[in-house]
C-alpha cells in the first residue's frame, strides 16, 4: 500500500508499521499521524 509518511522518513515506516500490528491503539495513532488518505 502506498503511504505518504510525514517526516519523510521512509525506513522508520515498516518498523511502526509491524508494531502497531500487535497494538490496535496505536494503529488507530498511526493512521491519525500519517494520513493515508489521497
Amino acid at each position: 500500500m502506498v503511504m505518504a509518511i510525514g517526516s519523510g522518513n521512509g525506513m522508520m515506516m515498516p518498523m511502526a508499521f509491524a508494531y502497531d500490528l500487535n497494538n490496535p491503539n496505536l494503529w488507530m495513532a498511526y493512521w491519525q499521524r500519517f494520513r493515508v488518505i489521497p
